[in-house]
């Protein structure tokens, strides 16, 4: 009888100690893609997003009859001025509004109305009967100047449609605060996606080699 030949096969295994080896060997490789994918986010940043300023105003809304009956405010009060809040809410956000504003500012030609639509925000700070009006732009000046035209037009509209409501202005937008355009973010953002795929293209790299090498060596 003829003796069987059996070929054996060594598994290959990888355990956690040869990954960190293969990646310790490659450290510089690492920390260059990590550092160059941070700052190429970061000229990201600079180069396709634009500076934001955001101003805003406040005024208190209430109801008119309060304060001739009322000597002290009541859950009730501030149940009924979020309510308001929210019927002023929509009625700012009307096309109307927003062709009156940009008339009396005198910038109805530099912005359309849906564009200055997504510029303007509103609501109550934080439950309270206070509603703020604030205009986000490129352009300091223009969003103080919007956000004051807004809140010196509105509220003679609004008290119009919600009868019984009334408000005093409290703070006027006197300057624009710049946003944050993420710089840090996206730059940490960047040097994370450097590292993770660094090391990911290390290891594909390391092991392909290793499994055409020991292919090259069976066949043998």
């Amino acid at each position: 009888m003829g003796g069987k030949i059996v070929n054996e096969e060594n598994e290959s295994t990888v355990t956690l100690n040869d990954v960190f080896r293969v990646l310790f060997r490659k450290w510089w490789i690492i920390i260059l893609s990590t550092i160059l994918c941070a700052l190429l986010a970061f000229g990201a940043t600079c180069v396709f997003t634009k500076k934001q300023y955001k101003a805003t105003c406040k005024m208190y809304v209430y109801i008119s009859t309060d304060r001739m009956t009322q000597t002290s405010l009541k859950n009730e009060d501030f149940n009924a001025s979020n309510k308001i809040i929210v019927a002023y809410s929509e009625i700012l956000k009307m096309d109307n509004m927003y062709k009156e504003i940009l008339s009396v500012a005198e910038l109805e030609n530099k912005y359309d109305v849906s564009g200055f639509g997504k510029m303007l925000s509103c609501g109550s700070v934080k439950d309270t009967p206070i509603f703020y009006i604030s205009v986000t732009c490129t352009s300091s000046q223009d969003a103080v100047k919007l956000a004051n035209t807004a809140i010196e037009i509105f509220p003679v509209e609004a008290k119009k449609v919600v009868v019984g409501s009334d408000c005093e202005v409290i703070a006027q937008a006197v300057s624009a605060t710049e946003l944050d355009r993420g710089f840090k973010k996206h730059a940490v953002i960047g040097a994370i996606l450097g590292f993770v795929v660094s090391c990911g293209v290390i290891l594909i790299v390391k092991y392909v080699k290793k499994i055409k090498r020991e292919k090259r060596e069976n066949d043998l």
